[in-house]
């Protein structure tokens, strides 16, 4: 999405857990870069193999342990850019 000064793409937590070769191929794609479907396939069943140890993804993590605070600055933060719509990250 194109946002003012602002050029970026939205990729939810939920989108790459319910489909990752739709979601990697939307990034590939926005990005310029073309791959042929067989390759991105291969790519996303090599990374689900792994244990790649990372963090668990959970909604609503940031609510439920950012203090008002640190909260705050996040909304302050996103203030400076007015014609982008945060709902999709709880502002």
């Amino acid at each position: 999405e194109k946002h003012g000064l602002c050029n970026f793409l939205w990729i939810a937590y939920e989108e790459i857990v319910e489909d990752p070769l739709r979601c990697v191929k939307r990034v590939l794609q926005y990005a310029g870069v073309s791959k042929p479907d067989v390759d991105i396939q291969r790519a996303v069943e090599a990374t689900t193999r792994q244990n790649t140890r990372k963090n668990v993804g959970l909604k609503g993590r940031g609510e439920s342990t950012l203090t008002d605070d640190q909260q705050a600055r996040v909304r302050q933060l996103a203030s400076y850019y007015p014609t982008v719509d945060f709902a999709r990250i709880g502002l």
